[in-house]
């Protein structure tokens, strides 16, 4: 005798979950490419951050000034890995010194959000640096975490 084989249809839980695999396959790309590099990019809030008006600033490692090196992606997820922002490129691009949350930049385009950001923990994830992470007050402070 052979071993049983039952047909199953995967069509409509491919369907169901195509979103969610979407997402999170985003996020993937961007913490893989995040991990295989050395840090080459430093990522921090920039001063007097607002949750309404979030800007960040980028330069190279070691000099905190100047550009940072070329970007795959960016993505903006909660502390549970929730994304709220992506953008991506090919890997051609910089970002330039200073970026607001949820804006349009050249050379990138957006795969998800972007969200409002509520008061919680967040995580920014940028290609080539260490992961930031802050917290979003409820009067809207924005504070960097350890």
């Amino acid at each position: 005798m052979g071993a049983w084989h039952v047909p199953v249809d995967t069509t409509n839980l491919y369907r169901m979950n195509s979103g969610r695999w979407r997402w999170a396959s985003v996020v993937l790309v961007v913490v893989i490419a995040i991990s295989c590099d050395a840090p080459t990019n430093l990522v921090r809030v920039a001063p007097a951050p607002r949750a309404d008006s979030l800007v960040f600033e980028l330069s190279a490692v070691g000099t905190g000034t100047g550009p940072g090196s070329l970007v795959y992606g960016v993505s903006v997820v909660d502390c549970e890995d929730k994304v709220f922002w992506t953008i991506a490129s090919d890997g051609t691009h910089a970002l330039p010194q200073r970026f607001t949350y949820g804006t349009i930049i050249p050379g990138f385009s957006t795969r998800a959000g972007p969200l409002p950001l509520p008061p919680g923990c967040y995580k920014m994830l940028v290609s080539r640096a260490k992961p930031l992470r802050f917290e979003i007050g409820s009067d809207g402070s924005v504070t960097p975490r350890p």
